[in-house]
């Protein structure tokens, strides 16, 4: 067992090594591992406060420095534990100001000041346990490593990450998910698995934006003890002359160097330790923190006639609070300035609605869950998957919203040729460009018209409405399973699409984008690092996952799912889950977990007329047009004596298809190749664990449904007693680059739902 844990280190470090290009190679150094302190002010925080105590325990942080701003719940007795095995610290914040340097102390004087000269300086010049390294961070903010190793001392111990003064920790603001109340379940790791995507966009090159952002675009410190000498809440003010920096400016400029050197040593070391920062919570949660006030607010607030001047706590009226948490509070402003409330209510939709972001679906911190939920001994959540639980039940509109997107307005037994609307869900990079030749002209000889909606068209809805009602028969649309409800009307609805091998899908996703300049040229001399980065989950990069690329789309609304980096991720899975054509809060709701996004997208994939896979593209339309009662072209291409002449099953050349490459479907609907210069092209994938590996933890999910596509193909050509079959050996080699990516992740990368602490 310790040489296969062993191996798997070495493996992972591997990972990251090649990530960043064979030239950097990663050390560690084992002989003495760095003591890690977190610093943190508190006010009221108890009921969260044990989980964010035994979390940094589990990644390794050993020492608690607390400065308690007058609670009055029972922080002080959760603290006692700690503080009597010498593993907190805690002082009270002073209202007096402190004289005496001998002590540690610290005063309320600059609270106003993003944290300058405060509590944060008062760790770094004491530092009674002399810690090596201090993260600088909140109550409600969750670090952890996801590099080689997952505990700070051994991330820190490696030799290149022991050299730099600090590291800049971009934070994902993670939103309330659609939960009103609170969760009845074991963390908020596990509850809050949705972040904002604005986190990737905000204002890079810049760590930190502003709290007038929505969300707030910030990043917090991991400080070197003996070389940060003054920061403030989000940057660092004063090292010492003889410290390696990686960062230039300070306060809201504070920016990475433009060097090879500082970029490979932030993305191996500190991109690869990811902040969650639960700012909302459930609206129950929220509006306990709204009231008992912000530290660097208060002031001002008291001032405003918002806060109380003394306890510096703020109350909101109770019908206010009743309507809020029932979720049918009143319009709020839509400005972000904090001073431009008018009241305590204002000021608490206005921080709600800037912080409440979750579109993005982030589970990366789950493989912590298990070990933390049994240090709490508390049970395990199960409304993270109500996608299947609760879809009946809730009383939430946008929860409903959510799931009409796999409630589609279709039954099979009522479909009717040219009474129904048939639309086919283009998922990229499928073969549907090639497909929808294909459909076109069977259209053409069913006699009825076959409409593909351009991008720009999406966008109408009005004119989506008009030309599905009137004109069209068939429509494609490169488009998820929310768009029926953009287009409903008298027709019923007849929906179908096309899953791929999810490995095959993301290798041609990301040749397709290196092809149009959407992948930074810079790294392409790294070994297939780019893809590694993009597929995986845990190292999709925190500072430029979509600032660029996402607007150089076609169709942008792509990145609405999760930012550019879901187009390499689980897409075919948001695809079915639907919600893109939903509220915002809806397509939250969809996504809160990936449980729940599995449950939706297989629902959704039951309530097809019919789903094909790309690779057996024949047997794959024949059950379509056998579906639909396209008779003539069923006859033309579906019996024994015709098929193999049948010339709308022969390859086509279009400007996206995988032809212009030297790929081709045969007339079998095999993928095959058509050069021999090509025939290379997966290889390169599948033969390599490390990218393999990336690739399957990105696309697991997409791997369960494509099995379960399959499975259904297999059924529905045997009941409809159809010429084409798929038996065992075809299932096994339609299944062989999801099964061998899921040995490579087993081998390499810790597992997903269980604690892997080195």
């Amino acid at each position: 067992m310790r040489y296969r844990d062993e191996l798997k280190v070495e493996y992972r470090r591997e990972y990251y090594a090649r990530l960043l290009g064979a030239e950097f190679t990663v050390q560690k150094n084992f002989t003495t591992l760095p003591k890690v302190a977190a610093c943190v002010r508190i006010r009221n925080e108890a009921r969260y406060l044990k989980e964010w105590l035994e979390f940094h325990k589990l990644v390794g942080v050993s020492i608690f420095y607390i400065f308690d701003d007058d609670s009055s719940d029972t922080t002080q007795n959760i603290l006692a534990p700690y503080v009597k095995s010498g593993e907190a610290l805690v002082w009270s914040i002073s209202d007096k100001k402190c004289h005496n340097q001998e002590i540690v102390c610290a005063d309320r004087r600059h609270d106003a000041l993003h944290g300058e000269r405060g509590f944060r300086d008062e760790c770094l010049r004491t530092n009674p346990k002399q810690a090596d390294w201090i993260l600088m961070t909140d109550v409600d903010e969750f670090a952890y490593p996801t590099g080689a190793y997952r505990t700070f001392p051994q991330h820190l111990a490696q030799e290149e990450c022991s050299i730099p003064a600090y590291y800049l920790l971009r934070w994902h603001v993670f939103g309330a998910a659609g939960h009103l109340e609170r969760p009845l379940c074991g963390s908020s790791i596990e509850a809050y698995q949705q972040r904002g995507r604005e986190d990737d966009i905000g204002c890079y090159p810049h760590f930190t934006c502003g709290d007038d952002k929505s969300p707030p675009i910030c990043a917090k410190v991991l400080a070197r003890a003996d070389c940060v000498r003054h920061q403030g809440t989000h940057y660092v003010i004063d090292t010492a002359h003889s410290c390696q920096n990686l960062y230039f400016g300070d306060r809201k400029a504070s920016q990475l160097k433009n060097d090879q050197y500082a970029i490979y040593q932030h993305e191996f070391c500190a991109a690869s330790i990811h902040l969650n920062h639960y700012a909302v919570r459930s609206r129950r949660d929220f509006v306990d923190k709204f009231e008992r006030g912000r530290i660097s607010s208060s002031a001002r607030d008291a001032q405003l006639g918002i806060a109380d001047a003394n306890s510096r706590t703020r109350s909101v009226p109770t019908p206010v609070i009743r309507d809020f948490i029932a979720g049918k509070e009143k319009h709020h402003s839509q400005t972000n300035k904090a001073n431009a409330a008018k009241s305590a209510a204002d000021l608490m939709l206005l921080e709600f609605f800037r912080r409440d972001h979750s579109q993005v679906l982030d589970d990366t911190i789950l493989p912590l869950a298990t070990a933390l939920r049994q240090r709490l001994n508390t049970p395990t959540c199960l409304d993270t998957a109500w996608a299947c639980s609760f879809v009946n039940t809730t009383q939430n509109t946008d929860l409903r919203q959510a799931a009409s997107a796999w409630q589609l307005p279709l039954q099979h037994a009522v479909y009717k040729k040219k009474k129904s609307l048939v639309l086919f869900a283009h998922i990229p990079k499928t073969g549907g460009t090639n497909l929808n030749l294909v459909l076109r002209d069977a259209a053409a000889i069913e006699n009825i018209k076959f409409c593909q909606l351009k991008f720009t068209e999406l966008e109408d809805k009005k004119n989506i409405q008009t030309k599905s009602a009137q004109n069209c028969h068939m429509i494609s649309a490169e488009t998820d399973l929310s768009f029926p409800y953009v287009i409903r009307h008298t027709k019923r609805i007849a929906v179908f699409t096309i899953l791929r091998d999810p490995i095959a899908r993301l290798a041609s996703q990301y040749e397709h984008h290196l092809a149009a300049g959407r992948i930074r040229t810079e790294n392409l001399h790294r070994t297939h690092g780019d893809i590694v980065r993009l597929a995986s989950p845990r190292l999709c990069s925190q500072l430029e996952r979509d600032a660029v690329q996402c607007s150089m789309l076609a169709h942008p609304r792509k990145c609405r799912a999760g930012g550019f980096c879901t187009l390499f991720q689980n897409h075919q899975t948001h695809i079915l889950a639907g919600a893109q054509y939903f509220s915002k809060s809806a397509r939250s709701a969809s996504r809160r977990s990936a449980a729940n996004l599995l449950c939706a997208a297989t629902n959704s994939l039951q309530a097809l007329i019919s789903v094909g896979i790309t690779e057996r593209l024949s047997a794959s339309l024949c059950l379509l047009f056998h579906k639909l009662g396209y008779v003539h072209v069923y006859k033309r291409c579906c019996n024994g004596d015709t098929s193999a002449t049948c010339s709308l099953f022969k390859p086509r050349t279009t400007e996206h298809s995988a032809a212009d490459r030297g790929r081709i479907f045969s007339s079998t609907g095999i993928l095959t190749n058509a050069s021999s210069s090509s025939s290379d092209y997966l290889t390169k994938y599948v033969t390599d664990d490390i990218l393999l590996a990336a690739m399957y933890e990105g696309n697991a999910l997409d791997c369960l449904i494509y099995e379960r596509a399959i499975g259904i193909l297999q059924h529905e050509l045997r009941i409809d007693n159809l010429m084409y079959k798929i038996d065992r050996t075809d299932f096994d080699l339609l299944m062989r680059h999801c099964r061998s990516g899921k040995q490579a992740a087993d081998r390499l990368l810790p597992p997903r739902g269980t604690a892997y602490v080195e």
